[in-house]
């Protein structure tokens, strides 16, 4: 299954360092890409294959009762 479809996503301050340390602990990386308003989106697998996210946008986004 695309890993797109059904993933967890978690915000990341640094998602190099938190890719290399999950990669270590047996996780495998699927990709890792910078968009061009500056997020940096990292899609991970787990050693059981569950997919996940780090996320670090390049302009944060609001919450609802900020807009």
């Amino acid at each position: 299954m695309n890993p797109l479809l059904v993933h967890l996503a978690f915000v990341s301050e640094n998602p190099t360092a938190d890719k290399e340390r999950l990669c270590l602990a047996g996780a495998t990386c699927v990709s890792d890409q910078t968009l061009d308003d500056g997020s940096h989106l990292v899609m991970l697998r787990d050693p059981w294959g569950l997919a996940l996210q780090l996320c670090k946008r390049g302009r944060p986004m609001l919450a609802r009762d900020e807009w």
